[in-house]
């Protein structure tokens, strides 16, 4: 039986578009953040599988290979499992400062992403339960990729200040902040500037192995005490909380295993802890 070149183009067609399907959705659920590229070049990837067949098989095999990673992080204790040793928290400890790292901001209304006040209200806890007299935010002024997005180490200070008009903590910010290794290497110059000799590290739970090695390899002696994680339930003890995971499972792993090549982490001296 021949097969009309009609009936196979739909067949590559079909083919194609079901792998691409499973692929970008998925793809574009773990990448983050989203470069604004990914999507022009997925399209065009995508119209090349079409036509070209070792592009479609390789197509195809990625997106059953990554349909069948996600089903096994959100339906098994794996996802879990990778979790865990991304998170290193320790009791609060007096220090000179509480370093709260930056995360997003709503550019628009310019209202802090919920990671964002996470930390920042965690911060908060720790100065007013007494363990340090100094806030130190980030400033991330003109490093968004929409012109004119508020900073927002800058619109923390401001919450500050309106939620405590007398008697605020001292507030200092880092300048233009834009990754986890510039946020350390500004810290410990301020740190060394200062005569501090530790500081308390507020950051998200999953980012906090990241964030206390290159820490600890500027040379700041850190302590972690970390947020909460705001979109999902750190126990994952569901599929939806898995499933939510899954972006920053692979945005942590891929972020240490990039600073480790790097040279940029450190193991903590165990003086921080106490």
């Amino acid at each position: 039986m021949r097969i009309s070149p009609a009936s196979s183009g739909r067949q590559r067609l079909t083919v194609t578009l079901l792998a691409a399907g499973t692929l970008w959705p998925l793809l574009l659920l773990i990448v983050a953040p989203t470069p604004p590229w990914l999507a022009p070049a997925l399209l065009a990837l995508t119209l090349l599988a079409v036509l070209c067949a070792p592009v479609r098989t390789a197509l195809v095999g990625a997106a059953v290979l990554l349909a069948v990673a996600t089903l096994l992080l959100t339906l098994t204790p794996l996802a879990a499992a990778l979790l865990r040793p991304l998170i290193v928290s320790a009791a609060p400890v007096r220090a000179d400062a509480v370093v709260v790292l930056a995360a997003g901001i709503h550019c628009g209304s310019g209202e802090l992403g919920a990671t964002s006040l996470a930390r920042f209200v965690r911060g908060l806890e720790l100065w007013r339960a007494g363990y340090a007299s100094t806030l130190v935010f980030s400033d991330t002024t003109g490093l968004a990729s929409e012109p004119g997005c508020p900073s927002v180490g800058r619109q923390e200070e401001r919450l500050v200040r309106r939620l405590y008009p007398e008697n605020p903590p001292s507030i200092l910010l880092l300048p233009r902040m834009r990754t986890t290794r510039t946020e350390a290497v500004a810290a410990a110059q301020l740190a060394r500037e200062r005569g501090w000799h530790r500081v308390l590290l507020v950051t998200s739970s999953t980012h906090s192995r990241r964030a206390l090695a290159v820490f600890s390899s500027a040379g700041l002696c850190a302590v972690s005490v970390p947020a909460g994680e705001p979109d999902f339930d750190l126990r994952l003890s569901t599929p939806l909380d898995r499933l939510a995971a899954l972006r920053t499972l692979a945005r942590e792993w891929a972020g240490l295993l990039s600073y480790q090549l790097r040279g940029w982490t450190a193991t903590p001296p165990a003086s921080c802890s106490g």
